[in-house]
């Protein structure tokens, strides 16, 4: 091996080592600034949540058996009874890892008897470029469930696709006030069932940079709205 050949191998290994710490302190530096941000909104980090609260958020978002999923950079908080945990989940199960959810909630209560649902928001722009996107999304959702559509309240169709199986008791639930309530918010991400619903936003749901703990504040706020509203 000749000098030249030598130094560009040691110059991949240097580059390769590099981007490895550079990755490393990334992550390592989002933990923290998600602790803060979760410490700040009175949220106390956890670095690994009990199996039994863990494998109720995975089930809510497992949808295929490829899957590999994992919770992290998780804080929790009780309030007047009912639990409310923040976490990310990401997907390592392909060759590469995937953020499935970022600062997501997931909300625990005994007042909360929920059937089993998604809501998967539409693009709501108008133009031909949305249409395509979401007739691409709704091609994707019908080969994880049963869509359902109500015809109750228009808004609310058209912010959203609803999934599920059980229809005649999601029909019973999901009626005029509870659909006009969810119709309220846009671009976010709902799975239910019995006691615990996970509440996240869309990427494209923030414009330009991410406030994270604005963000986490407002849907903090939206979470309980709901909270009230199902178990009423």
């Amino acid at each position: 091996m000749d000098v030249r050949t030598l130094l560009l191998a040691l110059a991949v290994v240097l580059i390769f080592c590099l981007i490895l710490f550079w990755m490393i302190r990334s992550v390592r530096q989002g933990r923290r600034e998600r602790g803060q941000i979760a410490s700040a909104l009175g949220f106390e980090p956890v670095d690994e949540l009990d199996e039994k609260t863990a494998s109720q958020i995975i089930g809510l978002h497992r949808h295929t058996d490829k899957q590999e999923l994992m919770i992290v950079n998780a804080a929790e908080k009780t309030v007047s009874g009912s639990r409310f945990v923040i976490f990310d989940l990401i997907d390592h199960g392909g060759d590469s890892v995937s953020t499935l959810v970022n600062a997501g909630l997931a909300v625990f209560s005994v007042d909360l008897h929920l059937p089993r649902f998604s809501l998967i928001p539409r693009v709501a722009e108008k133009g031909r470029l949305a249409e395509i996107s979401n007739r691409f999304l709704e091609m994707l959702i019908e080969k994880r469930s049963n869509r359902i559509q109500l015809n109750k309240n228009k808004v609310f169709e058209a912010r959203y696709f609803l999934l599920g199986d059980d229809v005649p008791e999601i029909e019973g639930f999901l009626d005029e006030y509870r659909q006009s309530r969810l119709s309220q918010f846009a671009y976010r991400h709902l799975e239910a069932d019995a006691d615990c619903f996970t509440y996240s936003r869309y990427v494209f749901a923030t414009r330009g940079k991410r406030n994270t703990q604005a963000d986490l504040k407002r849907d903090i706020s939206e979470a309980r709205t709901l909270l009230a509203v199902f178990s009423s």
